[in-house]
């Protein structure tokens, strides 16, 4: 089934900003392996972010606009 959330993220780290995707897409970028989305996978949020490459912790990151809270378009799991 195909959805039209009307949203359109941008940012200048590709961690940060898939960061900000995962939350409004109602995920927990943090949430660990076995869990939506990383029900069969190893969070690779969390681990760019141990590598340094970014950052998946939300209160890290300068959102600007919309609230994410306000934008939340939370997808089927």
């Amino acid at each position: 089934k195909s959805v039209r959330p009307g949203l359109l993220v941008l940012g200048t780290n590709a961690v940060c900003t898939d960061t900000v995707g995962a939350a409004l897409m109602g995920y927990d970028p943090r949430a660990p392996r076995g869990v939506a989305p990383f029900k069969n996978c190893d969070n690779m949020l969390l681990l760019a972010e141990a590598l340094g490459v970014g950052s998946a912790d939300l209160k890290k990151i300068d959102v600007r606009g919309v609230r994410i809270a306000d934008a939340k378009f939370p997808f089927p799991s």
